[in-house]
Parts: C-alpha cells; sequence; structure tokens
C-alpha cells in the first residue's frame, strides 16, 4: 500500500513535473496501470459510498486510500497486484544477478585475460621481436670416455654409406652400451634430448624414427650439416649402429658378416660426423666466432643463435644483446672482435630500428584486439551446452561479426569494459546481465568504500527504477 511518507517523498518531482507541463502516465497493459487503475477505482468507490466526491477531495489521498481499501467482498486487489509484480520483479533480478555472478563474470575474465595477454605480447615483441640465444655444449659430449670413443674416427674418409636392413622399431636400451657406468649417462644424455632445449636437436626416439626405424636410409643424409643437433642425431646413430651390430633383427636378409659389416661403416661415417661437428665447435670458438645464425626476417619469435661461452666473454668485454640486433639489422657480422669494433653504432642503430618496430606494432593495436577478442568469444561459442544456448550457435557467431564491425581505437583503453560489452551483446542479449555489472562498477568507482554486496544492492535499485521507468509514457501538456 501506498503511505502519506511515499507520497510526500516524490511532491517535490511532481510539482516540478506539472510545473514543466509534464504529465507522467502509467503504460497501458503493464503492472504499474493495473495498480494504478485498480487504486483509483478503490479510490472513487470509497469516496462514493461516503459521499465525499467533493473539489475538496485531495488526488493523492485518494490515491493512498485506493490502495489500503477492499472491495465488496474484502479483497485489497491493490496489494494482490502489487505481490505478483514484486515476485515476478524479484525472480528476474535474481536471475540477472546469478547469472552475472556466476557466467557472464568468469567468462569475461577469460576474454579479458586473452585480450591482456594478447597485447602484452604485443608489446613485448613490438620492442625486441628477436631473442638472443646462447647455446652451450651439451656434458655427455666432453665426457671423458666419449671423447676416447669418437677420437678414433677423425682419419675416417667421408663416404656414402646406406642402411639397407629393415625398419626396426625404436626401444632406447637399444642406445646402451651394456656398461653400466656409461650407460648411466647415456640414459641422462637421452632425457635430456627429449626435454629439449636452445640446441634445437630433437628426440632420441626422433632421430632413430628417421634412421632405423624407416628402413632403408643414406647415413649422411640424416647427419649432414654441421650444426649441434647433427651431433645429436650421429650420436644417436652411432649408438644404434653399434647395438644392431651384433643383434640382427630376425628378418634381416643379410648374411651375418654382410649385417656387423654395414653396421661398422655407419658406425665409422656417424663417429666421423660426431668429431667433425665438435671440432667445428673448437674452431670457432678460437676463431672468435660469436653467431651462428641470424633469422632470415625481422619478425616475432625468431632468434639470433650465438656460442654460449664465445657469447658470456662478449658481453664481460662490453658488448650487448643491442650490439647483436643492430647488428642483425646492419652488415651481420659474426666475429665477436668486428661485433665489439661496430659496438656502439650497432646499439645507436638498433634503437632506430626499434622505435620504428614499435610504432609499427603500436598502429596494429586494434587489429590485434579484433582479432583477439573474435578468438576468445568464438572458443565462449564453442564451449556452449546445448541446454545453455538460447539460439543456434551460429547466430551467435553472426551476432559476434556483427559486433566486431563496432570495435574503435577507444575500446583499448580498457579491455575489461570491452570483453564484457561484447560478450553479453552476442551472448547474453536476452538479459540485464551487462547493464547490471556495469552498474555495480559505477557504484564502486562513485563509492570506494563500498563493498561488492552493497553495490550489487544500490545497483538493483537503480535498475529498478530504469525497470519502472519503461512502465511510464511522458506526455507535454499546454501549461
Amino acid at each position: 500500500m501506498l503511505t502519506e511518507s511515499v507520497i510526500n517523498a516524490v511532491y517535490g518531482t511532481a510539482e516540478e513535473l506539472a510545473t514543466r507541463g509534464v504529465r507522467l502516465v502509467p503504460k497501458s497493459a503493464t503492472p504499474l496501470s493495473e495498480l494504478t487503475a485498480e487504486s483509483l477505482k478503490l479510490a472513487i468507490s470509497s469516496a462514493l459510498v461516503s459521499g465525499d466526491t467533493g473539489p475538496t477531495q485531495v488526488f493523492s489521498s485518494m490515491l493512498t486510500a485506493g490502495t489500503s481499501g477492499t472491495d465488496a467482498v474484502g479483497h485489497n486487489t491493490h496489494d494482490e497486484i502489487m505481490a505478483n509484480a514484486v515476485a515476478a520483479v524479484g525472480q528476474a533480478f535474481n536471475y540477472n544477478a546469478q547469472l552475472a555472478k556466476n557466467v557472464v563474470n568468469p567468462a569475461v575474465e577469460r576474454v579479458a585475460n586473452r585480450l591482456s595477454s594478447a597485447m602484452e605480447q604485443l608489446a613485448g615483441n613490438a620492442g625486441v621481436p628477436v631473442q638472443v640465444i646462447p647455446l652451450f655444449d651439451r656434458p655427455f659430449w666432453s665426457l671423458p670416455y666419449v671423447t676416447e670413443l669418437f677420437d678414433r674416427y677423425q682419419e675416417t674418409t667421408p663416404d656414402n654409406v646406406a642402411y639397407t636392413g629393415p625398419a626396426i622399431p625404436y626401444n632406447p636400451e637399444f642406445l646402451e652400451t651394456r656398461l653400466e657406468s656409461f650407460d648411466v649417462a647415456i640414459r641422462e644424455y637421452v632425457a635430456a634430448l627429449t626435454a629439449g632445449d636452445n640446441l634445437g636437436s630433437q628426440s632420441a626416439e626422433h632421430y632413430w624414427n628417421a634412421s632405423f626405424g624407416r628402413g632403408a636410409f643414406n647415413v649422411n643424409d640424416v647427419i649432414s650439416g654441421a650444426s649441434r643437433a647433427s651431433i645429436d642425431a650421429a650420436i644417436v646413430i652411432y649408438l644404434g649402429a653399434q647395438y644392431l651390430s651384433g643383434n640382427p633383427p630376425e628378418n634381416c636378409a643379410m648374411s651375418l658378416q654382410a649385417w656387423e659389416t654395414m653396421c661398422r661403416l655407419i658406425m665409422a661415417q656417424a663417429g666421423r660426423a660426431v668429431v667433425a661437428g665438435l671440432r667445428r665447435i673448437e674452431r670457432d670458438r678460437r676463431t672468435g666466432t660469436l653467431v651462428l645464425q641470424y633469422p632470415q626476417a625481422m619478425s616475432s619469435g625468431e632468434r639470433i643463435l650465438v656460442d654460449g661461452p664465445t657469447y658470456n666473454q662478449f658481453l664481460q668485454e662490453g658488448g650487448s644483446p643491442e650490439s647483436l640486433l643492430g647488428a642483425m639489422v646492419g652488415e651481420r657480422q659474426t666475429n665477436a672482435g668486428e661485433l665489439l669494433a661496430q659496438n656502439e653504432a650497432s646499439i645507436g642503430r638498433w634503437k632506430t630500428t626499434q622505435a620504428a618496430l614499435v610504432s609499427q606494432a603500436m598502429s596494429s593495436r586494434l587489429q590485434v584486439l579484433i582479432r583477439s577478442l573474435e578468438l576468445a568469444i568464438t572458443d565462449e561459442i564453442n564451449g556452449l551446452t546445448d541446454d545453455a544456448a538460447a539460439v543456434s550457435k551460429d547466430a551467435y557467431h553472426a551476432r559476434l561479426r556483427e559486433y566486431l564491425q563496432r570495435i574503435h581505437s577507444s575500446d583499448l583503453d580498457n579491455l575489461w569494459s570491452v570483453a564484457r560489452c561484447a560478450l553479453c551483446y552476442v551472448l547474453y542479449p536476452h538479459t540485464d546481465a551487462e547493464a547490471m555489472l556495469a552498474s555495480i562498477d559505477d557504484q564502486m568507482r562513485a563509492n570506494p568504500e563500498l563493498g561488492a554486496r552493497e553495490a550489487a544492492l544500490f545497483s538493483m535499485i537503480d535498475m529498478l527504477g530504469v525497470w519502472l521507468s519503461k512502465l511510464i509514457d511522458v506526455e507535454v501538456v499546454r501549461v
């Protein structure tokens, strides 16, 4: 029911509206119109019964009396309509509150985090898109037994040796020698290959499958080149051939002598490749070769590969990663001495290049935002269950494409906001989740001392006012 205090609270607003010639009329067929009509009906009936129908009858008093009066059978229809309306509004508010808290907000956080990560990656890559990666020798390469094992092949003549046996499935035990102390080191070496590092090597299983695992192959094809990875490939092939020499497969069509001869020739070529690779490393260090490889282009994820020990010495003598980056966009020197001589010029060149890269990347931020938002919300759409989807996923994707057309550079200033707006527009346009979350944010910005629960309460009050305003038509009359 309406009370005098409620009437008095709105009196000032009513007078101001009357002065301006503004009249508020409930929309027809709404709970508000039903409440108003019922109150007036009861008020008029009460006035007719009492005979108080004169001009002194105040409208507000009639309205108040109507909300508390009863009809001929003792029912207060106003309160019944009010109770039903309150229940409906409460149910709607509760649904939106639970949806916003338990579904929308976690989804917004996921999308916003992906946007933030994409922007951070863009900024980081813009500043230094290419990494300087120092390469160090594997401890296994310098073990005394390994050195002794392969030194015997340093005078081996290169030969085009082929394996002509059947394909043999990988087994890590095939790389072991039955010398337990050495096999411990081999197992650690195989584990290091499997774990991966910056040397560009693959796992031992990969090298096995590229050789004995596929059947016939040419040894030099598998261990060609003088990279550190070729050393690892050669070691795996050597150890495998050593085991197979005394353990021919059952389906081998060769004689035992021919088989053993082939395996020994493979061992010799693999051993020669190991020695050649290690000698290349020693020679590069003696001559001061620092850069082993420059990338083909200046793009994210590319690497400048440098020799680790030489690089450490280079840094101690005044060199820096920036001087290598500057050399990359300049003459691409590889010698440590030449690089040190051009240190200052290379650093200056890199600063100029870096500024241009950052400027270029920043102009691409909007495209990165749009693409990242598209990917993130696409994943949210595809992750919806059939029960949670209000429309078809094709319809969701169509709404996403439509929203992406609305993205502007101003959206870069608040990734959380753009994530929420986009997500609610695409997936939850049939709810008030976005309005509720935005209102809570506004409350907490305006009143930093508020907790989340208090802000949510005030947000609901504001939204109730918005909801009620939609039930009213505004008419302008001549005063």
